[in-house]
């Protein structure tokens, strides 16, 4: 800025002091300048702060929209469920005791029962 007399600013973070800062230097008439630091520390921790919950916002979403997820998928199957142990109900009462393929069908309803 000295040099070439345009304005400039930017911001640092000094590790020695734990500091975030913020200068700017301008020239109001050629051949002098101003320099201002600001520390802006509090400013920056209190953005990392809402980075950090923000992020914490999405994964607790992400969550809860897996959880709905589950519960919708969970939901359908135990509909598939219930139609198959009523037509397997529904088979036993039409085969005989004796049915060779009885006990096919009492497994069936038996698997489904437990699922």
């Amino acid at each position: 800025m000295a040099l070439t007399g345009q304005s400039t600013y930017f911001e640092g973070f000094s590790q020695a002091l734990d500091k975030h800062f913020e200068v700017a230097a301008f020239s109001s008439k050629p051949g002098q300048f101003a320099v201002v630091f600001s520390d802006v520390t509090a400013r920056k921790k209190a953005e990392e702060e809402h980075q950090r919950l923000q992020a914490q916002i999405q994964h607790v979403q992400k969550l809860e929209s897996l959880g709905v997820l589950a519960g919708g998928i969970a939901h359908d199957f135990n509909n598939l469920l219930v139609s198959t142990l009523g037509n397997a109900d529904l088979a036993l009462m039409d085969l005989p005791p004796g049915s060779p393929s009885r006990w096919r069908i009492e497994d069936l309803r038996d698997t489904a029962i437990r699922a």
